[in-house]
């Protein structure tokens, strides 16, 4: 059986990041965040960050190999991998699935004021980047996380227009349809709640065995 991989997808600040550590955390499951693996992979540059660098100043897509090479170095084959980010395309679905196969997809929604407040609010450790809001403090270091300077207006507005013209056609497409997604509107629930509930329903459809999807 390949490795399972669990897929989450969702606008910025609807609590991706923030679930996928606490998935990490709670199950055991590897976390694996292809935007900060992007951003890491620019900052460094390294061979393949100058690649994605030279695809973003020509605003070219990145190819699908490409972008499994950005987190292929970091799935832990034996456990169940929760990425962030991949796929995105039909391609980069074809080419994941060849390497791991797609057990779930979890899809965060967030209405447009909860996304302005956790936007204004977001806080970050200065150690293991574990996400949070204003006043938190990271469980493993013990220290204020402080506010996060990744991401500006522009570019949350920028990933917002990616989301809808991009992704949400992906989810919607015939291809992704045929994985079990669960699609859950985070505005009024707060992180616990939120893994508990996707806890509940992926431990809820045990199916391994029927996993099989052949794209």
């Amino acid at each position: 059986m390949k490795t399972l991989l669990i897929c989450l997808y969702g606008e910025t600040c609807a609590g991706k990041s923030t679930l996928g550590k606490n998935l990490e955390i709670l199950q055991g499951w590897r976390y694996i965040s292809f935007g900060d693996l992007k951003r890491e992979e620019i900052k460094t540059g390294s061979i393949l960050g100058r690649k994605l660098q030279s695809l973003l100043e020509k605003e070219c897509p990145i190819p699908a190999e490409v972008g499994y090479e950005v987190i292929g170095d970091h799935i832990q084959f034996g456990n169940i991998n929760v990425i962030s980010g991949y796929p995105i395309s039909e391609d980069e679905l074809r080419t994941v699935s060849r390497y791991g196969t797609i057990w779930k997809m979890v899809g965060l929604s967030i209405d447009e004021k909860t996304l302005i407040s956790r936007f204004a609010n977001r806080r970050v450790c200065p150690f293991c980047h574990q996400p949070g809001v204003e006043g938190d403090i990271c469980p493993k270091h013990q220290v204020v996380m402080g506010r996060r300077d990744d991401v500006g207006v522009d570019e949350l507005l920028r990933r917002r227009r990616l989301y809808r013209q991009r992704i949400e056609p992906f989810l919607a497409s015939d291809i992704a349809q045929t994985i079990p997604t669960l699609h859950l509107d985070t505005s009024n629930l707060s992180s616990e709640v939120v893994a508990s509930q996707v806890v509940e329903w992926i431990n809820h459809r045990p199916d391994l065995e029927e996993v099989n999807h052949e794209l």
